[in-house]
C-alpha cells in the first residue's frame, strides 16, 4: 500500500454545516494529503459558529492553524460582498465585542425593510426574495486559510506569502 498522495494546496468550501458530525474525518483527510509546506483555502458559510468552532481548535490541535486570508479580504472585487473582518475564534461569538458590533451594525433587506443580522429571524429568511437572501448569505461567509504551525514543521510558518 502506498503512501497517501500529498498536495501543495487543498481547497474546501461549505464543509462545516453539518455541526452534528463529526470533523474527524475532514481533519484526518487534511492530514493525510496536505504537504508539511502545503495551504488549505477554506470558504465557511457560517450557520451556527459556537458549533462550528470547534472544526478550528480541533485543527489548531493537530497544529493545523487557520487564519484570515487577508489578500481576499482586501481584494477590491470581494471588499463589499464578503465583508465579515473576524478570525474564527470571534466570528459569532457573544462575549466577542467587534463580533457583536459586526452584527449589530451589519444590515441586509428583508421585503425591503432594512434589519442588522443579529435580528434576522428564520421567518425573515423565509421572507427574503433571492437578491436580499444571497446578500444574507455573502456576509456570512469567510475564507481562510492554514497550514501546519511552526511548532509542528519545526520551523518558522511564512504565512505572508499568502496573506
Amino acid at each position: 500500500c502506498s503512501a497517501p498522495k500529498k498536495f501543495n494546496c487543498i481547497i474546501g468550501s461549505d464543509l462545516l454545516y453539518n455541526s452534528r458530525e463529526s470533523y474527524e474525518p475532514l481533519l484526518n483527510t487534511i492530514q493525510q494529503h496536505l504537504h508539511p509546506d502545503g495551504t488549505v483555502i477554506l470558504s465557511v458559510r457560517w450557520r451556527k459558529p459556537e458549533l462550528e468552532r470547534e472544526f478550528f481548535r480541533k485543527a489548531e490541535k493537530l497544529g493545523i492553524i487557520f487564519v484570515n486570508w487577508k489578500e481576499f479580504e482586501e481584494c477590491e472585487s470581494f471588499k463589499g460582498r464578503c465583508p465579515a473582518r473576524l478570525n474564527w475564534s470571534e466570528y459569532g461569538s457573544p462575549e466577542c465585542e467587534c463580533s457583536n458590533e459586526y452584527f449589530l451594525k451589519t444590515n441586509v433587506s428583508v421585503g425591503n425593510v432594512t434589519k442588522s443580522l443579529a435580528a434576522i429571524t428564520e421567518d425573515d429568511m423565509e421572507c427574503m426574495n433571492d437578491e436580499e437572501y444571497a446578500s444574507f448569505e455573502e456576509k456570512q461567509i469567510q475564507i481562510y486559510v492554514a497550514g501546519y504551525s511552526a511548532k509542528k514543521k519545526g520551523r518558522k510558518r511564512d504565512f505572508d506569502r499568502i496573506n
